[in-house]
């Protein structure tokens, strides 16, 4: 299945195709079982979504926010939710796509296909991490290659012996075993030189893909473990799913298997009348988390109501009551008003850009401190750009050496180069732009990680996640991190407003939801928790 292929099922999906581009991802969805196993998990997907959200007039009454000078308690009326028919049109689509599947080829049948194409990613930095060594059992590595740090950069690891954790920053998993030799290449390649692994790919991580010297293996929402043997040959039995093998040699002989299925090949061909060296039981699945591991400290605003003109902060954290108010930026607009609508989960606060916004007592995370800020957002098609600022900030205003944090879509597509309407990232002087358009009236989960430590190249260590998906990276500028809580200079978590009192921005405009705040890089797994079911991870 290839990138563009991935892009026409979107485009049908999202209302936007053409009879000619349908008629020909038709062609597609026949003769590749890969791209029909897509497409189901993907429409399935959006009709549960559309299902979910109903349409944009199903929101609560609009609620006036006064300026700070007055108090006034928030009334809220309910509207009933339509039915939504584009649910309907992707379960029929659904019904058709899976009765075309069942009658072309069966699960495990030989058929020829193009080898799968990796996504196109921006050049991996030198030194840059890539993945992060998450657990281990007894692991010990080749001296010359021990991780001295968890973040792990491109480049090759030799485990002697033990097992090791390394998740990959698209979400993919490699539990390796020792002796084994594994090469990082990016965040959707890694190369099993020798030894065993068992690789987790969820849906998260469409596109990744593990080779071996005579084989690569790839798919989506699937497990499997690999054995690579002294002279090159694979051994592969999928745990899970679906999965793509592939001679490097010969790709048109690339074979789909599924669940409790197993082959081996090599470089070009595939090997018959061979019995499998490995059992299924002899690799390692999985490895426990520690049973000592704390619950994790965050911050959490659900948004789901307020009282005396405040919404409840609900994160597991000790000190103070982070609640936030509900405010107008003085000599705004008397109309600036904040709505309590449906969100993703429960309500949602909608800010109509007239200088509204929500201030949490939170003064932020300080420094170069590693920290993930995750929310939900909605921000209308039409959005002008002085709507853009900001979705959640805080630190030092007007900060050029790495002294504030604040979080906006992109408004300038020509000075930068990046994205425009896409997740940005400004860290006083420097920032990190996303690449995909937020600004299309649906609800999209953002996850910006920031890894931590001091450093002269920080672009590298800042991930967006967009509906729990690694970002590419469209426009950066490095600078240091070093965010500044200092009381008179800096301002406290805002979330609506900018941290500049810019009077190009209004104020910003568009819906937030479930605002956290965690003081430590989340993992992808963790990050696609919170996407798929608001759980906040331990």
């Amino acid at each position: 299945m290839t990138r563009e292929t991935m892009e026409q099922i979107d485009a049908l999906l999202g209302g936007s195709t053409t009879p000619e581009a349908f008629a020909g991802l038709q062609r597609v969805l026949r003769s590749d079982p890969v791209a029909l196993a897509h497409y189901c998990r993907q429409a399935e997907i959006h009709g549960r979504l559309e299902w979910e959200l109903g349409c944009r007039e199903n929101q609560l009454s609009p609620v006036h926010i006064p300026t700070t000078a007055s108090r006034r308690k928030l009334r809220v009326r309910w509207h009933q939710q339509p039915m939504v028919w584009g649910s309907l049109a992707a379960a029929l689509a659904i019904l058709m796509v899976v009765t075309l599947y069942r009658g072309t080829t069966g699960q495990g049948d030989t058929v020829a296909m193009e080898p799968a194409a990796s996504l196109p990613r921006q050049p991996v930095s030198a030194g840059a991490p890539i993945a992060r060594l998450t657990k281990s059992r007894q692991a010990q590595w080749r001296e010359s290659d021990r991780p001295d740090s968890p973040w792990l950069p491109p480049g090759r690891m030799h485990l002697l012996s033990g097992t090791a954790e390394i998740c990959l920053d698209s979400g993919a998993r490699v539990i390796l075993q020792g002796p084994a030799e594994l090469e990082l290449v990016s965040p959707f390649l890694a190369r099993l030189l020798a030894g065993k692994a068992t690789t987790h790919i969820p849906s998260q991580a469409a596109g990744f893909v593990l080779e071996t010297p005579s084989s690569s293996f790839s798919d989506q929402d699937s497990s499997f473990a690999v054995a690579v043997a002294g002279d090159g040959s694979t051994e592969v039995h999928v745990i899970r799913g679906l999965v793509e093998a592939t001679p490097r040699a010969n790709p048109q002989l690339a074979k789909m298997l599924s669940k409790d299925q197993s082959l081996r090949l090599a470089d070009d061909h595939i090997l018959t009348g061979t019995h499998e060296r490995h059992s299924i039981l002899s690799f390692a699945a999985d490895l426990p988390s520690p049973m000592d591991q704390p619950p994790s400290r965050y911050l959490h605003w659900p948004m789901d109501h307020a009282e005396q003109e405040q919404t409840a902060e609900t994160g597991d954290h000790a000190g103070s009551d982070f609640r936030a108010s509900i405010l107008a930026r003085p000599g705004t607009s008397e109309n600036a008003s904040a709505d309590f609508i449906k969100g993703r989960f429960g309500n949602a606060v909608q800010l109509n850009g007239r200088g509204a916004f929500l201030s949490s007592g939170f003064p932020g995370i300080a420094g170069a401190q590693s920290r993930t800020v995750a929310f939900w957002v909605r921000i209308a098609p039409d959005t002008p750009v002085n709507h853009a600022y900001s979705m959640v900030a805080w630190g030092k205003p007007d900060a050029q050496e790495g002294g504030k944090w604040q979080i906006t879509w992109n408004v300038d597509a020509h000075r930068e180069g990046g994205q425009k309407g896409a997740v940005r990232t400004e860290f006083g002087g420097g920032y990190v732009i996303g690449s995909t358009d937020l600004r299309d009236g649906r609800w999209h989960h953002i996850a910006v990680v920031y890894l931590g430590g001091e450093s002269t190249d920080v672009a590298t260590h800042i991930r967006h996640y967009v509906d729990g998906q690694l970002e590419k990276i469209t426009a950066s500028k490095s600078k240091i991190i070093n965010t500044s809580l200092i009381a008179d200079e800096s301002l406290p978590t805002y979330m609506g407003r900018r941290l500049e009192n810019d009077h190009l921005s209004t104020g910003f405009k568009g819906a937030l939801d479930e605002v956290y705040i965690f003081p430590a890089a989340l993992t992808p797994q963790q990050i696609n928790d919170l996407y798929l079911g608001n759980t906040a991870p331990r």
